[in-house]
């Protein structure tokens, strides 16, 4: 079909300039969020969840999420279920992140899109002051319109807070990780050295042959078990991979490093870190994971960190002598 399009004789209608291509793009836009409007008019209640981020050029962007529940009818049209829905509205430039500038923008969005405010029960954002701050910040403000409209802390993002802080001050962790990131920057910023690392296939990833170097994320933690489980599967292909490099390669630079990578990894305390936070951060993961469910409510995320709060008890109990083995996390229904 494109390439009929593009053959089509000089002076034909093609439709592919960049003017016209935006244009449909901004239409089908348009109905998408006609339609979103729509569903959430229909729904007794909605909640927002918004939250700023900088773009590359490094201006701050806020996002626009809706969360509402619609009804499932069968061909009778007769109401069978209730489906929770999470739609992204779109991003919205900001340049003053105060309470007051954000909570105007919010307003702003709920009324532009033709929203009812009085109708909004939830409000979700991260723990900032400027967001959450009881007396002035953007959730007092939004309640100051409706009262009903509740503050939520992200659970997961309330989860991540937990992680950082548990670790930020042990010197340890911060090397432990380093080294984990600079492994990723010495395969990843070379094609050649990528592909010698996927190149070396041991037969003990029979089971995880698709297990590859992640990079860590610098904001969310309970991800960082993909890292990790990526690189305790790939232990000794990624150490096969360094010693042959450090033998083979003529680059002073990319000798040494490789060598110091090497030696980085050969020690019993990065050996050990491996295995023990993998097994912490699968029980974590398997939460955050969970916790950003659409169909998971307060209750559920509480008993959700209960179990997890006791499975790291039975870690440390295990670690100590006086308790129970490592065991898999369990999943609340």
């Amino acid at each position: 079909m494109l390439q009929e399009l593009i053959k089509r004789p000089e002076g034909s209608v093609k439709y592919l300039s960049p003017t016209i291509q935006n244009e449909l793009i901004y239409i089908l836009s348009q109905r998408v969020q006609w339609d979103i409007t729509a569903e959430i008019n229909q729904a007794p209640f909605f909640s927002v969840i918004m939250d700023t981020t900088q773009d590359l050029s490094k201006r701050d962007q806020l996002s626009q999420v809706y969360r509402y529940v619609t009804i499932v009818r069968d061909h009778m049209d007769i109401a069978k279920d209730i489906k929770v829905i999470k739609a992204f509205w779109g991003f919205e430039e900001t340049a003053d992140t105060s309470a007051s500038e954000l909570g105007k923008k919010i307003i702003g969005s709920i009324t532009k899109n033709g929203l009812d405010i009085a109708k909004c029960r939830g409000q979700g954002y991260d723990g900032a002051a400027n967001m959450s701050g009881v007396y002035s910040g953007v959730q007092a403000r939004i309640r100051e319109k409706e009262p009903l409209a509740t503050y939520v802390h992200c659970a997961a993002h309330n989860l991540n807070l937990v992680l950082n802080d548990a670790v930020k001050h042990i010197p340890e962790m911060e090397q432990f990780y380093g080294t984990i990131e600079s492994l990723y920057m010495f395969f990843g910023h070379s094609i050649k050295r990528w592909a010698m690392l996927t190149g070396i296939v041991s037969t003990d990833l029979s089971d995880h042959s698709d297990v590859t170097l992640k990079r860590l994320c610098p904001t969310r933690w309970s991800s960082r078990y993909e890292s990790l489980t990526a690189l305790r599967y790939g232990y000794v292909d990624v150490m096969k991979t360094l010693t042959k490099i450090a033998l083979t390669t003529d680059k002073k630079d990319e000798r040494g490093e490789a060598s110091g990578l090497k030696k980085n990894m050969e020690k019993f305390s990065f050996i050990f870190l491996v295995v023990l936070q993998t097994k912490v951060l699968e029980s974590v993961n398997v939460v955050s994971k969970l916790l950003q469910d659409t169909n998971t409510d307060i209750e559920k995320a509480v008993k959700l960190l209960e179990n997890t709060i006791l499975i790291l008890s039975e870690y440390r109990g295990a670690f100590e002598g006086d308790g129970p083995v490592f065991r898999k996390p369990d999943i609340p229904k």
